[in-house]
């Protein structure tokens, strides 16, 4: 709105018209913003229950199975396992969220 002022006091014309543009503008913007996030909110909640779900799964399998799941965290090789898991599961919601983002 300032960059308008500033631009009509320089040029001149009628300032009405200047700032129902700059109105009309401002508005779609942010109607374009809220469509996009409509757009995106299913990619955004799949990415939120694609990262939840091996920890859920994981959780069951303790409840159902301890000493199988313990296995998992003994000390050796195995450890790798669950802290790649969660490593890859983090690049992955990140992943996802770059991908749903859209730059308007």
């Amino acid at each position: 709105v300032v960059t308008a002022v500033i631009i009509n006091t320089q040029v001149g014309g009628n300032l009405a018209t200047m700032l129902d543009a700059v109105t009309v503008t401002i508005r779609e913007r942010v109607r374009l913003f809220a469509e996009i996030r409509a757009l995106t909110s299913m990619q955004r909640w799949s990415g939120y229950i694609l990262s939840l779900l091996p920890f859920i799964v994981a959780a069951v399998l303790f409840m159902m199975s301890p000493e199988y799941m313990g296995r998992l965290f003994e000390p050796g090789i195995t450890l790798c396992i669950p802290i790649g898991a969660v490593i890859f599961i983090i690049l992955g919601n990140i992943s996802m969220r770059m991908i749903s983002r859209i730059d308007v």
